[in-house]
């Protein structure tokens, strides 16, 4: 699991009907509009033309900008069956779900970098992230704050901020977060890059530049990610986050080709803080038909692996993201998880059979901690608890009684254990070199 194991939900629960976007297409794009006949989506899975009305589509004469959703393309997340645990396309036995043989996918020339950040209800979270892009050193690109018809006064803010570089699409209620994501790479019109930052999280002020610099050396790769830290909600660090891999030098990059990669994803996504650290080529992207929005959680996981079967990854093993661990993370979607998980796992490796108890273990563990440092005693214990009938394991009981009984001291412990490895203190050390500047800000 990314980060300490966390969905990224992002708090949108409900997929009302898709109605009038604002926004404006990127400086050097110009925008998209829809012609004459009803749109119908490139990216997401959403068979069903976009009628002329508004269901499930942007109603003709509205003022969007540089939304229209295309027709769909081939390689984007396939049936191959009948439709599996809420719509999720089961994969047809003996057989992914997605291909696996390399295909080359161009990448654009356009240095340009879109960023996407999907966002509901945190304002003043979404504009620390938003201050994090503004601040990076890197300098050719554009924000795409899509929001999720926040309530909170979240548009008002967003148009507040005198800088060029950000734009806002409005959408009148929640799509969710993989449909908001979506509705970013199709605005992105004119950049040949498009990254991805949870509203409650924040970067590096060079992670853009490092990552990019990074894939000028590698003109075969078209997506990239970094190594992430946890931190709390007032950005103190809790733990570095790699993909698992032998620990060589700080900054070092690993070229992971489907070969390498797919084996390290059969048991979870490894991919760390999730969307937060990665930027994809948006040709690549688009290739792929983008996240698929019958899935409410475990979106990234099936869209990595639809990646990683036509282009690399390059991996920059610094920790250049920080994942926010708090209170306001959506918690309406944690059921759905485990059965999400267990709908991309089939879908990607039917033959490895099911989702093993010890996931299901890992999770409610994750959630447990998750609680703990929110101050939710009961739901921590109630996670501990589970995790221990799970595993069979006693001593997660006594994790639910410091958790119900002693929380703080519980958080102390667990962070004790999360920085116990000296190999990385030197990451903690970069994290902790970036993260100082943010808190005082």
């Amino acid at each position: 699991m990314y980060g300490p194991g966390l969905p990224r939900a992002g708090g949108q629960v409900d997929r009302p009907p898709l109605g009038g976007v604002r926004g404006a297409s990127l400086p050097t794009g110009g925008s998209r509009r829809g012609g004459g006949r009803p749109a119908r989506h490139r990216v997401g899975r959403l068979p069903v033309p976009l009628d002329r009305a508004g269901v499930r589509g942007i109603p003709q004469g509205s003022s969007a900008a540089a939304v229209r959703l295309p027709d769909p393309v081939p390689g984007g997340p396939r049936g191959g069956g009948d439709l599996g645990r809420r719509g999720v396309p089961r994969a047809a036995p003996g057989r992914a779900a997605a291909d696996h043989e390399p295909m080359t996918t161009p990448r654009s020339a356009d240095p340009t970098v879109a960023v996407v950040i999907p966002t509901f209800n945190r304002r003043a979270l979404l504009l620390e992230a938003v201050a994090s892009v503004l601040g990076q050193s890197y300098d050719r690109l554009v924000c795409l704050v899509v929001d999720n018809g926040s309530t909170d006064g979240t548009k008002e803010a967003v148009e507040a901020i005198d800088d060029p570089r950000v734009r806002l699409l409005a959408l009148p209620a929640p799509v969710g977060g993989p449909a908001a994501r979506n509705v970013g790479v199709e605005a992105a019109d004119g950049a040949g890059w498009v990254a991805f930052l949870d509203s409650d999280d924040l970067w590096a002020p060079d992670k853009l530049q490092r990552q990019m610099e990074a894939l000028g050396r590698h003109p075969g790769v078209a997506w990239a990610t970094t190594a992430a830290a946890s931190v709390t909600e007032d950005l103190r660090l809790l733990q570095v986050h790699r993909v698992p891999l032998p620990i060589k030098a700080l900054g070092g990059v690993e070229c992971l080709g489907a070969d390498r990669l797919r084996p390290l994803m059969v048991e979870d996504n490894i991919v760390p803080a999730g969307n937060t650290t990665v930027i994809a080529s948006r040709s690549l992207l688009q290739s792929v038909g983008g996240y698929d929005e019958h899935l409410r959680t475990c979106d990234d996981w099936d869209l990595w692996l639809r990646l990683g079967s036509r282009s690399p990854l390059l991996y920059l093993d610094e920790p250049l993201a920080a994942y926010r661990t708090w209170g306001g993370q959506a918690s309406a979607l944690d059921r759905s998880f485990v059965s999400d998980a267990a709908a991309v796992r089939t879908r990607h490796f039917p033959e490895a059979g099911p989702l093993p108890t010890s996931y299901q273990v890992t999770w409610e563990q994750a959630l447990a901690r998750r609680d703990v440092v929110a101050r939710r005693r009961l739901s921590a214990s109630r996670h501990y608890v589970r995790a221990a009938l799970l595993g069979r394991s006693p001593g997660q009981l006594a994790y639910a009684v410091a958790g119900a009984v002693a929380p703080r001291s519980t958080e102390r412990r667990l962070l004790r254990l999360d920085r116990a490895d000296p190999a990385l203190a030197e990451w903690e050390a970069r994290a902790e070199s970036w993260l100082a500047g943010a808190r005082q800000r």
